[in-house]
C-alpha cells in the first residue's frame, strides 16, 4: 500500500487509543498535509480524560431494577465492541476514499501522468491524393479524442500515444487552433516538435494565402512558434508550360499536344494528351513523370511511337512525302531517289 495512505491507516488503527487521531479534524489535517507528521502538533491532539475508579454500590431493595456491577461490566464491554465496529467501519470508508484520493491526485498527483518522451513530435496532414492522418504523441485523452474526431470527419486515420514531455500547458488548445486556421488550404501538413511547429501546404485561393501569411509566422497561437510555407497554385494549366517540357524531352522528332485547351488553358479535370515519336521507353517514362509533376493531378496520356536511336536518326533525315503528288509515277520516283540518297549517306556514317 503506498504512502501516505499506509500511515493514515496505521494511525487510525493503532492498538493504543492515545496513538490514534482524536478527531476528524486531525484526519483531515493529515490528508491536507500530504502525510506530513508535523501537520499534527501537540495543540491539535486532545488527550483522553484521566481514568477514575468506579465504585459500584450494592443494589438496595427499593431499586431492584438497577444494573449490578456485573451488568455494568457487560455493558461496558458491549460499548467497547460497538466503538471498535464504528472505528473499523470508518477505516473501511477512509480506505476506499483515501485510495480514490491518492490515485485521483489528492496526494500530490494532480491527475494521471504518462511516460515522458523526447522529442515530443506530432504530424497531422491532409495531403492531395493521400488519406489524412495524425500520428505522434498527445498529452491527454481529450486531445486524443479531438484529433480522432477531426480525422474521422475527413476520412483519415490516427496513430496517437499518450505521453508527457516539454510542452506548454496550452499546447493542445494551441494545436487545435492552428488546425482550424489551415483547414481552408487545399492540402496541408502540420509538423510539431515540442512547442516548435511548421506549416506546409497549397491553395488556389489568393485570399486564403493572404489571411494565413498575415498571421503566421508572427503570431502563432499560445506558446507555439515556427515557420509556414504555403504555395499559391492555379486552377488552370498554361499550354505553354506543357510545350516547354515537351521541347526538353523530344529526342526523336517533334512531340506535341493534341487538342486545344482554349485561351485559359487546361481546366482542373482536362487531360493532357501528347503525340509524337520517342527514342525509347525510358524517354517515355521520363516525359510522363515531368508532365505529371507540372499538371497538378491531371491525367497525362502519351500516345507516342517508340523507336530506337538508330531509327530516330533515319526518321529525322528522311524527306516527308509531298501532299497530293506522291501517288503519281513521277512524284514517287523522285521521292524514292531522294530517300535512297539519304539512306546511303546514313549507312556510310554508321
Amino acid at each position: 500500500m503506498p504512502e501516505p495512505l499506509k500511515s493514515l491507516l496505521d494511525r487510525m488503527t493503532a492498538p493504543d487509543p492515545n496513538d490514534r487521531f482524536q478527531t476528524m479534524s486531525d484526519v483531515l489535517a493529515f490528508i491536507d498535509s500530504g502525510g506530513a507528521e508535523e501537520a499534527l502538533d501537540d495543540a491539535t491532539i486532545i488527550a483522553p480524560p484521566p481514568k477514575t475508579d468506579v465504585i459500584a454500590e450494592a443494589p438496595s431493595p427499593p431499586r431492584p431494577a438497577n444494573p449490578t456491577p456485573a451488568d455494568k461490566s457487560v455493558q461496558k464491554q458491549s460499548s467497547g465492541i460497538s466503538s471498535g465496529l464504528i472505528v473499523a467501519g470508518a477505516a473501511v470508508v477512509l480506505i476506499g476514499g483515501g485510495a480514490a484520493a491518492f490515485f485521483g491526485g489528492v496526494f500530490g498527483g494532480g491527475g494521471p501522468t504518462y511516460p515522458a518522451v523526447s522529442p515530443y513530435s506530432l504530424v497531422i496532414e491532409n495531403l492531395e491524393n493521400l488519406p489524412a492522418s495524425a500520428s505522434g504523441f498527445v498529452p491527454s485523452a481529450d486531445m486524443q479524442n479531438a484529433l480522432v474526431t477531426r480525422m474521422t470527419e475527413i476520412g483519415g486515420a490516427t496513430d496517437l500515444t499518450l505521453a508527457s514531455g516539454e510542452i506548454a500547458d496550452s499546447w493542445s488548445n494551441d494545436v487545435l487552433a492552428v488546425l482550424d486556421d489551415i483547414s481552408t488550404l487545399d492540402d496541408w501538413q502540420l509538423t510539431l516538435n515540442g512547442n516548435r511547429a511548421k506549416i506546409t501546404g497549397s491553395t488556389s485561393d489568393p485570399a486564403v494565402l493572404t489571411a494565413l501569411t498575415a498571421r503566421y509566422p508572427e503570431t502563432w497561437p499560445g506558446a507555439l512558434d515556427g515557420t509556414i510555407e504555403v504555395a499559391l497554385t492555379s486552377l488552370f494549366l498554361d499550354p505553354g508550360d506543357v510545350d516547354n517540357i515537351l521541347a526538353q524531352y523530344a529526342d526523336c522528332g517533334p512531340v506535341f499536344q493534341i487538342g486545344n485547351p482554349g485561351p485559359v488553358g487546361y481546366g482542373p479535370d482536362d487531360p493532357v494528351v501528347v503525340k509524337g515519336t520517342l527514342a525509347g521507353e525510358a524517354s517515355r517514362e521520363a516525359l510522363q513523370t515531368a508532365l505529371e509533376d507540372q499538371t497538378d493531378g491531371r491525367d497525362v496520356i502519351i500516345d507516342a511511337d517508340i523507336l530506337n536511336p538508330t531509327l530516330c536518326l533515319v526518321e529525322n533525315y528522311l524527306p516527308e512525302a509531298p501532299e497530293g503528288r506522291w501517288k503519281s509515277p513521277s512524284g514517287m520516283a523522285r521521292l524514292v531517289r531522294k530517300s535512297r540518297s539519304v539512306i546511303s549517306s546514313l549507312v556510310r556514317t554508321l
